[in-house]
């Protein structure tokens, strides 16, 4: 096995993403540091080949993506409404169910003399006032 002849540097860019690589950018390179690759596993020349054409097929994707934004116009973003839709104005008819529905949870908890409601039952019941104002019981 050979030792690498290349010099390889760490930097950190401008976004805060650690790179690795032969060639630094020039506005990244004050901030570049050599790697030591002593006693680092060496890579055959064939993966450094592969690795090395799919970084530069990486980086063609990015080059032809950059310039296809570029020339796109970029419609604006529409601003979601902030204020979220009235809620449908609930039926008399509707509002009589809900409270028969919520009469008939509470039923099997009202106490043995039917004079009040044992506390478990606003856990599992939702108390609906009667839409009338009078109840029917």
């Amino acid at each position: 096995m050979h030792e690498a002849t290349a010099e390889v540097y760490k930097w950190v860019d401008q976004a805060g993403k650690t790179h690795f690589g032969d060639t630094v950018p020039q506005q990244d390179q004050p901030a570049a540091k050599p790697v030591n690759l002593h006693g680092a596993a060496s890579v055959s020349a064939e993966r450094r080949r592969d690795a090395q054409q799919r970084s530069a097929a990486a980086q063609g994707r990015l080059r032809a993506a950059e310039n296809q934004a570029g020339a796109k116009a970029v419609a604006p973003i529409a601003e979601p409404d902030p204020t979220p839709p009235k809620p449908r104005a609930r039926t008399s008819e509707e509002k009589l169910a809900d409270f028969r529905a919520s009469q008939e949870c509470f039923d099997p908890f009202h106490n043995y003399r039917g004079t009040g409601i044992k506390p478990e039952a606003f856990s599992q019941c939702s108390e609906i006032k009667d839409p009338a104002g009078v109840s029917e019981r």
